[in-house]
């Protein structure tokens, strides 16, 4: 009897050996950790996650770092930036061309595929856009496994699009505030594992204390290029209200990012720019029937002498399609529950935008007509 248990046990173990050995990869990081001793440390996960750690005496020791995706279909190298400083807020003109894209949420097939088929980057994750833009519309937290893959590709394609003359763009949005302020409800076991083997919470994993943290969190909230405002969720008619500009409606967010809700209490400007009437969480502009005189007021407030606010693009609110709302005053652009069968199908998953025009486009590039929601009448 004990030599059949015996047996039983090795073929088990081999089983299981041949079931592992086949899996993908599923590591995670690397996490780029900043010491209050001044020294760095690069932490990284194989499948099993087992911790690795490398200790540097200061950033510019780290040299090359190497990204996996989660399932280990992607891979790619790229140094640490020189700098990180907080992008300018408003710009008169608007790009060449600009790809916009939102919602991310964790998968990474699904954006390289976007990226690739749009002729953003090549086989390799280079880019190729030349002096074309890239703007993501934040929520790359949530619902997926390979948040840090993209947040790290999005920062090597920051230094890549400079050196071409180009430019990437990422706003903050609702998740990346939520995972700041530890709220963990949308993040997957391998999110939560990872951060229980280093001892943190996952919100630690992004702030001022890492690389990426320091990065994401000098980011923009509201942007506007041209005379086209882009931000994740939306404008209210309460936020209009506020005399502040769009410089400092993204210095709030970026003040109180990292702090508890209960912060925002002695600061009735942040209190709504944080919550729901804020950029970061509005739906109302698509889930609710607004007059569009209301909708040209919320435009024209954050217009200049120099240039009007015609237009605007968020993500935030799903739709099936990219959806053209108010004579196409306001666009909405997350798929997240269809991306797979828009890109199966050929339907829209961004948008490309030039100085004279702007369209959906497939997953190939191929420009698709919005789908369009008639205005209430007046």
């Amino acid at each position: 009897m004990k030599k059949i248990t015996t047996i039983l046990a090795i073929v088990l173990s081999l089983g299981l050996w041949a079931q592992t050995t086949q899996q993908p990869l599923r590591g995670g990081g690397p996490y780029i950790i900043y010491n209050d001793d001044g020294t760095v440390a690069k932490i990284s996960f194989d499948s099993y996650f087992n911790m690795f750690t490398t200790h540097f005496p200061h950033r510019d020791s780290i040299g090359v770092i190497t990204v996996w995706s989660h399932e280990g279909d992607f891979e790619f190298s790229f140094r640490l930036h020189e700098e990180i400083y907080t992008p300018p807020a408003r710009c008169n003109s608007l790009p060449e061309r600009m790809l916009i894209f939102s919602d991310p949420h964790g998968d990474m097939v699904s954006l390289v595929r976007i990226l690739k088929g749009n002729k953003v980057i090549d086989e390799n994750l280079n880019w190729i856009f030349g002096n074309g833009h890239l703007m993501i519309l934040s929520d790359v937290h949530g619902r997926g496994n390979d948040h840090t893959p993209i947040f790290w590709l999005l920062y090597k394609l920051f230094d890549e699009a400079r050196q071409a003359g180009g430019y990437v763009h990422f706003l903050l949005g609702n998740h990346e505030v939520m995972v700041a302020q530890h709220d963990e409800r949308f993040l997957t076991p391998k999110n939560l594992k990872i951060a229980e083997k280093m001892g943190k919470r996952y919100g630690d994993l992004y702030n001022n204390s890492t690389e990426l943290g320091r990065w994401i969190n000098s980011r923009n909230t509201i942007q506007i290029m041209g005379n086209i405002m882009f931000v994740h969720a939306g404008i209210s008619p309460q936020l209009i209200e506020l005399p502040l500009t769009i410089e400092q409606i993204n210095d709030t967010v970026r003040a109180y990012i990292a702090l508890p809700r209960s912060a925002t209490e002695n600061s009735p400007h942040a209190h709504l720019i944080m919550r729901t009437n804020g950029p970061l969480w509005y739906r109302g502009l698509i889930d609710n029937v607004h007059p569009e005189s209301t909708i040209d007021k919320i435009l024209a407030r954050y217009g200049t002498a120099e240039q009007s606010v015609e237009k605007m693009i968020t993500g935030h609110t799903r739709v099936n399609q990219v959806t053209s709302f108010y004579n196409g005053k306001i666009f909405c652009m997350d798929i997240t529950n269809v991306r797979r069968n828009n890109i199966a199908t050929g339907k829209s998953v961004g948008m490309m935008v030039t100085p004279n025009d702007l369209w959906a486009v497939t997953a190939d590039g191929v420009r698709v007509p919005f789908l369009i929601v008639e205005p209430p009448c007046q």
